[in-house]
């Protein structure tokens, strides 16, 4: 009978160095040597807003006249999304498509911890606070992402730990995601009426960026400015509803957009 002579698979022919190289080479695929896209985080109102010593001023749509005197919110991460093409595009128009996600996919070992980066994710949660003049950016650091064209950016919303970038020292915003302070005037009239939000609760919104971000060879790096809208963080909020804090953190999601 022939005996069949086994072949052992490369990788055992390689020394330790060049194994070591090899796995490092594969481990790292998604880094892209040379690009770079920088983020910032700006507070920045989308409607009429009149600010004073006492704070900012603005009016909810359903007619409440809102002052806010102090805020604080926490952004646990951002995600580069790649535009994906359609399976197929015979006969039709060419489309730009989202990759399908859950929310709660947002926080698989988000909540109170680091998530980690990649290089098209930045891990590292960051507190945005009211204190500065609107517009005013907060570097979130930068990204080296693979060449090519991305859609969308994917925001995350959970609880600052101890280790955030950016906590305050007026308050403590440990293990919160946000604190609001101010006071409202109802719809009808009336004496203003103070309020203290906080809340723990998560949030997740895909921000779909105006015209894709393209980076390539010839353009390697650019700058992605984020804006959460302040004017817009108690919209459908009931103030007087226990739920009032997690309801706060989802209009908080929902301000959030692309600074042109």
């Amino acid at each position: 009978m022939m005996r069949r002579s086994l072949r052992l698979p490369v990788l055992l022919s390689l020394s330790l160095p060049a194994m070591s190289a090899l796995l490092l080479g594969a481990g790292c695929g998604e880094h892209e040597e040379g690009t770079e896209l920088a983020l910032t985080l700006e507070a920045a109102p989308q409607g009429s807003v009149s600010t004073d010593a006492q704070g900012r001023h603005f009016t909810l749509a359903d007619g409440r006249k809102v002052t806010l005197t102090r805020g604080w919110v926490t952004l646990s991460s951002v995600e580069l999304l790649p535009c994906v093409e359609p399976a197929s595009v015979s006969q039709r128009p060419r489309r730009l498509h989202l990759p399908a996600f859950s929310v709660m996919d947002l926080f698989i070992g988000t909540a109170h911890a680091h998530t980690g980066g990649t290089p098209t994710k930045l891990g590292s949660p960051h507190v945005l606070g009211l204190d500065e003049a609107d517009g005013t950016a907060m570097a979130l650091g930068a990204l080296h992402p693979p060449v090519g064209r991305f859609c969308a950016a994917r925001l995350a919303f959970s609880p600052a730990d101890d280790d955030a970038h950016d906590l305050p020292t007026a308050v403590d915003m440990v293990d919160r995601t946000l604190r609001l302070e101010g006071q409202v005037v109802p719809a009808g009239g009336g004496a203003p009426v103070p309020f203290t939000l906080e809340s723990d609760a998560l949030a997740g919104r895909d921000v779909t960026f105006a015209a894709p971000l393209e980076l390539s060879e010839s353009a390697p790096s650019t700058t992605l400015r984020l804006a959460l809208a302040y004017d817009r963080w108690l919209e459908g909020v009931a103030l007087g509803d226990a739920e009032a804090g997690a309801q706060a953190v989802q209009a908080v999601s929902a301000s959030a957009s692309q600074r042109r």
